[in-house]
């Protein structure tokens, strides 16, 4: 049996015992849980709940009591890599990968409830495609293969994660046809609006009813990765990863399904960040030279387009340069401000003029960005310092060097009223 003592004092401090007890003081816990097999990860959740992968399956520890939250032992061992945190949610995907690297086990917890919500075995999957959390809906979205008594037929279903219940469900395909079956398999992440779900297929986008899961509309827009839909709710631009992934395609596309615009627009790399503004839109894309992994290779780097919203054009004639890859990116009234990961930060105007007299010199990996009444202050992990926006100048001579860090954070100092 493995143990895991918890002792609160200014700190959380974790003992583990094994064949011995490791302690910096002859102290008896506070609390005690019997886990039963070897700890592999342990890792403390935005909710505060501590979920310790192990030998037997993933535990939950609720601090302040002697129990555990959930003990999920149904898949076994569960390595760390099989774990999903859900950004901004309190849920914990588990994933196993079976034959051809589809996923034969998945499940979702609640690991401020310590509810199990969905599992493949108790919904009836064989396998699943996609697994996506929709928030703010907070809706489970599962695509795959039902199970023989269902003729293993292609469907996607939602499901409520305030209860685990599903919503509704639907078939990709007829199940069971013979002959030449189409591939009717989902392609990236759905779209769930309020009335409907636009699923991205092998054959095309497929927009199906919320209610009666009778087909909206569908098109030949194929093998589309994601989608965003604008504020109006009216319009939405699909992203297709191309010529493996060297390349991405933009399409918008109506609530009828009609494409809007005439010709796609073709972007170099993989588009990392997208924002819909009222003179256009702002594209950032990843270009990646296919043989280094180190973002300082001389073609590792970001390009910078604004669309027409209209048509799609590029509305700059030339894109700026950026020298590396985009690690901050802020739409303001004049313009677009952005980081650079290898160091360097710009402002260009939305018709494609630069706004500072030349790119501003900073050191590696810019942690944090962010507007003061002195200007904007940046700190790398190696130097910080205040930019004036107007200028682009740094507004202390020189920059406050130290020693490298690998994060920032900041706290509220309430005597004083301040950061």
């Amino acid at each position: 049996m493995k143990n895991l003592y918890v002792k609160y004092m200014a700190l959380l401090v974790l003992i583990l015992s094994g064949n011995s007890l490791f302690a910096q003081k002859a102290e008896t816990p506070d609390f005690n849980y019997s886990l039963g097999a070897k700890i592999n990860e342990m890792t403390l959740t935005e909710g505060g709940t501590l979920v310790v992968a192990t030998n037997d399956g993933l535990v939950g520890v609720k601090p302040g009591t002697n129990d555990l939250l959930f003990n999920f032992t149904d898949y076994g061992r569960v390595k760390p890599e099989e774990l999903t945190y859900v950004p901004m949610a309190p849920y914990v995907m588990v994933g196993q990968v079976g034959f051809a690297n589809l996923s034969t086990k998945k499940a979702v917890i609640d690991y401020i409830s310590g509810k199990v919500l969905f599992s493949t075995e108790n919904n009836g999957w064989k396998t699943v495609m996609s697994c996506d959390v929709m928030m703010p809906q907070n809706k489970l979205v599962v695509s795959g293969q039902r199970k023989a008594k269902e003729k293993y037929a292609m469907q996607v279903a939602v499901y409520d994660l305030n209860t685990g219940n599903e919503d509704y469900r639907f078939n990709l395909d007829e199940p069971g046809r013979v002959g030449i079956a189409k591939d009717y398999s989902v392609t990236g992440r759905p779209l769930l609006l309020e009335d409907y779900l636009i699923v991205p297929t092998a054959q095309g986008l497929v927009a199906k009813k919320a209610k009666t899961r009778e087909t909206f509309w569908d098109n030949k827009m194929k093998d589309i990765n994601w989608m965003v839909v604008d504020e109006t709710g009216k319009e939405i631009y699909a992203f297709e990863s191309v010529n493996q992934g060297k390349n991405t395609r933009i399409h918008k596309v109506g609530v009828n399904g009609e494409a809007l615009w005439k010709e796609d627009q073709k972007v170099k790399g993989v588009v990392s960040n997208f924002q819909i503004l009222p003179n256009g839109i702002a594209v950032v894309s990843n270009k990646s030279d296919g043989g280094s992994n180190s973002v300082f290779a001389a073609k590792n780097e970001s390009v910078i387009a604004f669309l027409n919203a209209e048509n799609g054009q590029d509305l700059w004639e030339k894109a700026p340069k950026t020298k590396g890859y985009v690690q901050h990116f802020y739409i303001m009234d004049d313009g677009i401000l952005f980081g650079i990961y290898q160091g360097g930060i710009n402002k260009i105007s939305f018709d494609g003029k630069t706004l500072f007299k030349k790119p501003l010199k900073t050191g590696e990996n810019i942690l944090t960005m962010a507007n003061t009444p002195q200007g904007l202050i940046y700190i790398t992990g190696e130097d910080a310092n205040i930019v004036n926006l107007e200028t682009g100048e740094q507004v202390w001579q020189k920059p406050l060097k130290y020693k490298r860090a690998d994060a920032v954070s900041s706290t509220y100092h309430k005597n004083k009223s301040r950061n």
